[in-house]
């Protein structure tokens, strides 16, 4: 087999990969942070709802474990009764948690206004599935990306080990130079690069599809 072909295709493999990890990474992080944006807001509104439900703030603030945000309030909503008068709450805890309300939505979103008590139930508890769904898709981002990065490594690696073989080794020319063993050896970077190229694609098409 051509020397030459066996050098230009183990150095074109990883810097292909290199690239498309490359545009990968950006659309990744773009999408990450406006996620940890949302995810930012939420955690302040429903930091608030838990001030103005059990007058416990203080502990939240430094919490970086969503769970440890969202398991307090997924408690006091169990505690809640759209049904009931002032949804079962005292009469003065129901009216500063519509203030609170009333601050967070700023007459920006008036599909929650007149904030009654089954209103009031339905944007906490939205707020809680915000939460819940960010928090949810950034751990499928994130995961998408480490199997992205671990596929995308193995190749690159297995093309370098042998790029290095074929330039520090005289005796790997048996290798290259035996034409079944050598069409083996690319055959198999091949597809496993190919593979690791349409799992990159692949996870840039379902990232882009969580909102």
């Amino acid at each position: 087999m051509d020397p030459n072909s066996w050098f230009y295709t183990l150095s074109a493999i990883p810097q292909t990969i290199a690239s498309l990890i490359a545009l990968s990474a950006t659309f990744i992080i773009f999408k990450l942070n406006a996620i940890d944006s949302n995810i930012n807001t939420d955690v302040y509104h429903i930091r608030i709802f838990l001030n103005v439900l059990n007058n416990n703030f203080e502990p939240y603030i430094g919490r970086k474990d969503l769970r440890e945000i969202l398991n307090p309030l997924k408690e006091e909503i169990k505690k809640l009764d759209s049904e009931k008068e002032s949804l079962g709450l005292d009469r003065i805890i129901f009216e500063n948690l519509q203030s609170a309300c009333r601050y967070i939505i700023s007459g920006k979103i008036v599909d929650w206004y007149p904030l009654h008590e089954k209103n009031l139930y339905k944007f906490i508890t939205y707020k809680y599935d915000s939460l819940k769904g960010g928090y949810m898709s950034k751990n499928i981002i994130l995961d998408y990306l480490k199997k992205t990065l671990i596929l995308s490594s193995i190749s690159v690696v297995l093309c370098l080990l042998f790029l290095s073989q074929f330039e520090a080794s005289t005796g790997f020319e048996v290798i290259i130079n035996n034409y079944c063993i050598a069409r083996f050896i690319l055959y198999f970077l091949a597809v496993f690069s190919i593979e690791s190229i349409i799992y990159a694609v692949y996870s840039i098409f379902k990232i882009s599809k969580i909102s």
